[in-house]
């Protein structure tokens, strides 16, 4: 008994105007935890894949509509796509709700999805800050660092929170706890609102927030991210570093991530021991071969918040404890 030769899938991807390659453009299987970069000419190569079975193949590139396609792994024949100009890049590849990816078209349940690029866009101090301008979305904040989703109006235990296919439930519990992840890992996020129990318990009865991972990089690749951003109310300043490989199919990705801030400030006066700082560390490694995928992923995060009940002395001066008023320094501290 011989075991099944590997299967490889080369193709190319032009303009539908032009009939030009495409260079840079990005060809994802999603099942597979696979992609591939284009290169001068539009063409691509996608090496170690099952040499049977009907998978979803996701096309996408800046500028132009992204397309899916079901792709049986079965053909030798060269698989060519026609990209179109567009001004809005939909992403058509929903995961949400299904065992596997399918498009959203195909899809009963309601899901709006937030590309990295939209998630980066808008100021933020947290990844649910982000998400919660959604339409029927929003949030409950005790404070810069902390938020939990709403859906529809229903919160806390109403709601399924996903990392990578791992529930988290910290934010259903106490006031002071929001969802705790790093908000520069997310490549993007699902919302799935309504009613979503039968796939993933009685606790989704608001809806579903399914925060997802980047592909591995493509194989016989090695790059690097470095993303910072500052906000000028409370001094935020957040940093992260990231680095990831693919060699011959054994992939590694590491990220860290430091945010902190100092005390915000309204109109009239700071607000004392409101800042916070943020630290997380992650790491994967993992194998894509023919016979599919194994990936391990480890990570640590720490959020230290400030509390503050509010006392005014008779002036209407926030005080501390002893009855003094924070100075500047001490706000900024």
């Amino acid at each position: 008994t011989y075991a099944s030769p590997l299967a490889e899938i080369t193709g190319k991807i032009t303009d539908a105007e032009t009939n030009s390659g495409l260079p840079g453009a990005t060809v994802a299987i999603p099942d597979l935890r696979k992609s591939a970069i284009t290169d001068e000419n539009g063409e691509f190569k996608l090496k170690n894949l099952p040499s049977r079975g009907k998978f979803l193949v996701q096309i996408s590139y800046v500028g132009y509509q992204a397309i899916t396609r079901v792709v049986d792994f079965a053909s030798s024949e060269p698989l060519n796509f026609v990209l179109r100009q567009s001004v809005i890049e939909g992403r058509e590849v929903v995961i949400t709700g299904s065992p596997s990816s399918s498009d959203n078209r195909k899809n009963s349940t309601s899901v709006a999805t937030l590309s990295r690029e939209q998630l980066q866009s808008h100021p933020s101090t947290n990844l649910m800050d982000a998400i919660s301008r959604l339409p029927g979305v929003a949030q409950i904040t005790t404070g810069p660092a902390i938020s939990k989703p709403v859906i529809r109006g229903l919160s806390y235990n109403r709601v399924v929170t996903l990392n990578n296919g791992v529930k988290q439930q910290g934010q259903q519990w106490g006031d002071e706890h929001g969802i705790e992840i790093d908000q520069y890992s997310a490549d993007h996020v699902e919302v799935l609102r309504g009613p979503a129990s039968l796939m993933y318990g009685s606790d989704a009865l608001g809806g579903v927030i399914n925060i997802l991972d980047g592909l591995p990089a493509s194989e016989g690749t090695l790059k690097g991210e470095f993303l910072t951003n500052y906000a000028t109310n409370n001094g935020l300043t957040g940093n992260s570093l990231m680095l990831q490989g693919n060699e011959n199919g054994f992939i590694y990705k590491i990220r860290g991530t430091y945010k902190n801030a100092y005390s915000y400030k309204t109109p009239s006066e700071y607000v004392p021991n409101s800042g916070f700082n943020e630290s997380n560390f992650q790491g994967q490694i993992g194998l894509n071969k023919k016979w599919g995928y194994a990936h391990l992923d480890a990570s640590s995060f720490r959020n230290n918040i400030g509390f503050y009940e509010p006392v005014r002395n008779e002036n209407g001066q926030l005080v501390d404890d002893d009855g003094n008023v924070f100075s500047d320094s001490q706000n900024k501290d």
